[in-house]
């Protein structure tokens, strides 16, 4: 009775100590993505044309975080928000934030909203990143921090451009995957139809999803079917009245920068080579003693994929933050590889993809 007495004291630091570190990490993260990623300056999706619906499409489509902005302040009293708007306009701290976030001097207070989501997108992403690790993996504490502290340090090359939905992304994208790995189906189809809301590239998502419907013991062609077709009835819900609704305003539904690609490789040979020594070290790693990974982050993998296709058909160049839906599988997969190589075990807790695929080999199909 006293040795629990103990420990639960010991549980209560531990927990209030990451939730401290949580929450400065965040902060600290999310200086850099506003201070490096020149959000809001493009044109196309300036943060004034992404509140009021005249962004160029594709942006213009992706409303998640714009209508939460919106609708926030439209929450806020009048009186208040006069008050809130010239508190911003008299702080010079707060006003060279809002600057640099590439909002104008009038939509100060949908800026601090939307600054308020950033951060939390963030938090909301650490948090689960390690929820999902603690999910598939049993980890001591210093190899948890290792996690932890890569997926800082990767993170900061996403950041050389940056819009008012990515970090977003990450985080819906992350808490799909922890709803995938704790087999939460209805919160998973929430969370799946928000993240489709903030950017159509979510689709990929439904790859993992497939273990939702996964009966290990007796599996079912037809389970896995229904899955797939609820989810692609929810993307066709939520996106095809928005490109109907924005189907006037300038730009296309899929822009096409394979061109650039090449262009980039012949203007900037040497940071092309860099970036491709990189993809195919990360790509070694993933794959190394896959078969004993977890089958979640095999099939997070094959979402990567399809990603990196569709990067090389209408991503720019360098454009590594359109692996934001898959950035924590991928890193999670990657840092086991490295510890696995360094002869440190790691005991899985998840469904393994050794024993995924005997179980395919039951597969019925009524």
């Amino acid at each position: 009775m006293e040795r629990k007495n103990k420990e639960k004291p010991e549980i209560f630091y531990d927990r209030y100590a990451l939730f401290v570190l949580l929450f400065l990490l965040s902060f600290a993260v999310l200086a850099v993505f506003i201070k490096f990623s020149k959000i809001n300056l493009y044109y196309t999706a300036s943060f004034e044309g992404m509140l009021n619906g005249s962004a160029y499409r594709p942006f213009v489509t992706r409303v998640l975080t714009p209508w939460m902005t919106v609708g926030v302040r439209e929450l806020i009293p009048d009186q208040i928000n006069e008050n809130f708007s010239r508190w911003i306009a008299e702080s010079p701290f707060i006003t060279s934030i809002i600057q640099t976030y590439g909002a104008p001097a009038n939509l100060g207070v949908e800026a601090f909203i939307n600054i308020v989501f950033q951060y939390i997108s963030l938090l909301g992403f650490f948090y689960f990143y390690i929820k999902l690790i603690k999910k598939i993996f049993v980890l001591t504490k210093k190899s948890l921090f290792f996690f932890v502290f890569v997926a800082l340090i990767g993170l900061l090359p996403f950041f050389n451009w940056g819009y008012i939905y990515d970090l977003p992304q990450l985080f819906l994208s992350t808490l799909a995957f922890y709803f995938i790995a704790s087999n939460k189906k209805m919160l998973y189809f929430f969370v799946f139809a928000l993240a489709v809301l903030n950017k159509e590239t979510s689709i990929v998502l439904i790859i993992p999803s497939l273990l939702l419907f996964w009966n290990q013991k007796n599996p079912k062609a037809i389970n896995v079917l229904l899955g797939y077709v609820i989810q692609l009835t929810i993307f066709l819900l939520i996106r095809m009245p928005l490109y109907i609704y924005y189907k006037n305003n300038p730009g296309v539904n899929l822009d096409f920068h394979l061109v650039d690609h090449l262009r980039a490789f012949v203007g900037y040979p040497i940071a092309s080579i860099i970036f491709w020594l990189i993809a195919i070290l990360i790509v070694s790693l993933a794959f190394y003693k896959w078969k004993k990974k977890p089958a979640i982050l095999n099939l997070g993998l094959c979402s990567g994929f399809v990603l990196l296709i569709l990067f090389f058909i209408g991503g720019f160049p360098f454009e590594f933050r359109v692996f934001y839906e898959v950035y924590g599988v991928v890193t999670i997969s990657v840092i086991w590889s490295f510890l696995t190589l360094r002869g440190e075990l790691i005991k899985i807790a998840a469904l393994g993809t050794d024993e995924f695929i005997d179980s395919l080999k039951s597969l019925k199909t009524n």
